[in-house]
């Protein structure tokens, strides 16, 4: 079977850093992907989460996404995203195109998904990852395994609340590939073998959108990933987009992505003379709002060196 996956359209959002029809160049990114999907005889689209920006969207640009979907004539499998974005089951656009169309499955109240020679777990931000565990039906099931995840899952540290690869591998029992979303920034394709000897498979093509004016998105070219089951071939196709679509801001300090770490490196220089990387990030904290337990692990991994 051969299937598209891409995540994180954010549609509906309002971007003060672009100048153009944001909503629209999401929805000609989306045409692409169905159109492309036509020519290759694909007939399913993976989406990883955030499909949505907010849960609540005017009637118009509603209608328009529906529309896309529904004549679309392929069958959509939709992950749900934060609850900021893609909303709660109870409530939301997802759950209205869910209910309207046959040929969408969200993971509202759905633990996996099997079309032909392929298993879809959903992981989605509902679910605490630090407790996910496949069942004994989705392990027994006699198909390929992938994992629709929302969470953090990064393959080297960074500095807001996520999850190692290599820790998330480790929960995990049998060979099977696991797809990255929430996290914006492309990851690539990667494998991992676990202590149980398990391979596990990490593809992460990154966001479709770029709806803030972070080094990572300006010059970004959002991708999608093209999946063969059968002979396990990842292709990232490149989405073709708008290069002039940024209302440059006065401040020229620009985030790498969505949270600022240049104060942090501020911070380190600060304190060269005693070369205390601990006393710096104390610093760093005391400045910005984190939470408790974003703090605690960071400083973990500062203390016992970060994760390569």
């Amino acid at each position: 079977m051969k299937f598209i996956y891409c995540t994180d359209l954010h549609y509906g959002a309002t971007p003060i850093c672009r100048k153009d029809d944001y909503n629209e160049a999401i929805l000609n990114k989306l045409r692409y992907i169905i159109n492309y999907a036509h020519n290759n005889d694909i007939n399913t689209i993976v989406i990883g989460g955030d499909l949505f920006d907010r849960p609540h969207q005017n009637y118009s640009d509603l209608i328009e996404i529906i529309s896309i979907i529904k004549l679309s004539g392929l069958k959509w499998v939709i992950n749900r995203g934060n609850p900021t974005h893609d909303g709660v089951v109870e409530n939301s656009p997802l759950t209205l195109i869910g209910s309207m169309d046959t040929n969408v499955r969200t993971s509202d109240n759905c633990q996996s998904y099997t079309v032909d020679d392929v298993s879809f777990i959903f992981c989605p931000n509902s679910v605490n990852i630090e407790e996910f565990e496949l069942s004994s039906v989705d392990k027994n099931i006699d198909s390929k395994k992938y994992i629709l995840t929302h969470h953090i899952l990064v393959k080297n540290s960074v500095p807001y609340k996520h999850i190692l690869w290599d820790d998330f591998a480790e929960k995990l029992d049998i060979d099977c590939t696991v797809f990255i979303a929430d996290y914006h920034p492309a990851q690539g394709d990667d494998e991992i073998t676990n202590s149980n000897g398990n391979t596990i498979r990490f593809i992460s093509p990154g966001s479709v959108c770029r709806r803030k004016y972070t080094k990572d998105n300006i010059n970004k070219e959002p991708m999608f990933c093209e999946i063969d089951s059968e002979d396990e071939s990842c292709v990232f196709i490149t989405i073709p987009c708008e290069k002039d679509v940024w209302n440059i801001p006065e401040d020229t300090n620009i985030n790498d992505t969505e949270l600022d770490m240049s104060r942090f490196k501020d911070n380190i220089d600060d304190f060269q003379e005693e070369m205390n990387l601990e006393s710096a990030w104390h610093k760093f904290v005391s400045e910005n709002d984190f939470s408790e337990d974003i703090t605690n692990m960071i400083y973990s991994y500062i203390k016992k060196g970060f994760k390569q």
